[in-house]
């Protein structure tokens, strides 16, 4: 069975690892010169002060009562999505446009013959 390891610290298989939540936890405070950042990791290693970790259990729990944590996770796939159809979209487009495609309506949106609506159009159609 595979494990997965952080140094020499957890000696667990991963079998047993349900339930367990691994994180690193940035603790940012105000201090005298400035901000002050402290990392504390949470599993395996288990430096992560007490109280720190029952007030992120209790935020976490906030969360998911008020239903912010659904509307974060929500937040973040659908960024996470339209990144993904952005970058594939332009990469069908731009990268299969080896014909010279692109750079003819670009020629004709500088010369004012098109519009940069209508040749972007132009260039979706091509994708069907």
């Amino acid at each position: 069975m595979s494990r997965h390891r952080a140094e020499d610290e957890a000696d667990e298989p991963v079998s047993d690892l349900a339930g367990k939540r691994y994180g690193e936890v940035l603790l940012v405070t105000r201090g005298e010169a400035g901000p002050q950042a402290s990392v504390y990791n949470s599993f395996p290693l288990n430096d992560c002060p007490a109280e720190l970790w029952s007030a992120l259990g209790r935020h976490r729990a906030h969360l998911e009562t008020t239903g912010g944590l659904v509307g974060r996770r929500t937040t973040r796939a659908r960024e996470e999505l339209r990144t993904i159809v952005t970058r594939t979209l332009e990469h069908r487009v731009l990268g299969g446009t080896t014909s010279g495609a692109f750079d003819r309506l670009l020629d004709d949106v500088l010369a004012r013959r098109l519009d940069p609506y209508s040749a972007a159009d132009r260039l979706l159609d091509d994708l069907e």
